[in-house]
């Protein structure tokens, strides 16, 4: 059985979903919801620039106590 991630990575949907650096946090979260993904690469101008998570929602947001919508 061939489980090399190459061979996972070429089964997989090449569609991948990203959020613009200039998308606000309740967006991407949306985006997320509606998917039911936990992770979006986060892109400026087709660069990446890093990866917003749950994680990120759940120690960066909630347990802060922000609002999503003005991030």
């Amino acid at each position: 059985m061939d489980t090399s991630v190459s061979k996972l990575l070429n089964d997989k949907n090449t569609n991948i979903l990203t959020a613009e650096s200039s998308m606000s946090v309740y967006d991407c979260i949306l985006m997320m919801a509606e998917k039911n993904i936990g992770a979006l690469p986060v892109v400026e101008n087709d660069v990446l620039l890093g990866i917003f998570t749950e994680r990120d929602l759940m120690l960066k947001v909630v347990k802060e106590r922000k609002d999503p919508e003005k991030l």
